[in-house]
């Protein structure tokens, strides 16, 4: 993720973290030896600056989780409570909706802790949420599972996806055009 070219963030195995500064990459400390399997950021009013998170879960190898608040060169871990499964992905709205997804389906904070969001359909795992607005979320994952929130209700596509086997394990929506990978 970054927020320009000179402003990048990588993160990886074991707790990897990276940042570019238009010069050169860093490694910043994550607090975990966890892999870090997602990151997402967006310009927060409040802060005046960028904010950014970070999931971590080694996915089949246990239910540890963190979620990470990278902030400049540095790292903290946040609190989890009320997640249930491992992490893969994190997306949100500065100071609006916050949403995590994994083996536990999506959850979204709620004051200090996080809850599971309301649909009884999800089947499998979900590698990946992604947002346009608070209205407008995507979540893939296993044998095919892609859910759309409208603001309202978690709509299931996955008869339409007609995947017997195999896993999405990404996304990226613009404008009406869905493409998951």
């Amino acid at each position: 993720w970054g927020s320009s070219s000179n402003d990048l963030y990588a993160v990886g195995n074991n707790g990897l973290i990276a940042h570019y500064d238009g010069r050169s990459w860093r490694k910043i400390e994550s607090g975990t030896e966890l892999d870090i399997n997602d990151i997402w950021g967006e310009y927060n009013t409040r802060i005046r600056g960028s904010e950014i998170l970070s999931v971590a879960s080694n996915v089949l190898e246990g239910l540890d989780r963190e979620i990470i608040k990278i902030s400049g060169s540095s790292a903290t871990i946040i609190d989890n409570q009320g997640i249930g499964g491992v992490l893969s992905s994190v997306w949100f709205r500065a100071n609006r909706k916050y949403y995590v997804s994994g083996g536990g389906g999506v959850y979204e904070r709620r004051e200090l802790t996080w809850v599971r969001s309301k649909y009884e359909f999800v089947r499998n795992f979900l590698c990946r949420i992604r947002g346009t607005a608070i209205n407008d979320i995507v979540a893939v994952g296993g044998y095919g599972d892609v859910l759309h929130f409208n603001g309202k209700d978690w709509i299931s596509y996955y008869d339409e996806t007609k995947l017997s086997y195999g896993n999405y394990y990404s996304v990226a929506f613009h404008d009406g055009i869905l493409i998951a990978v």
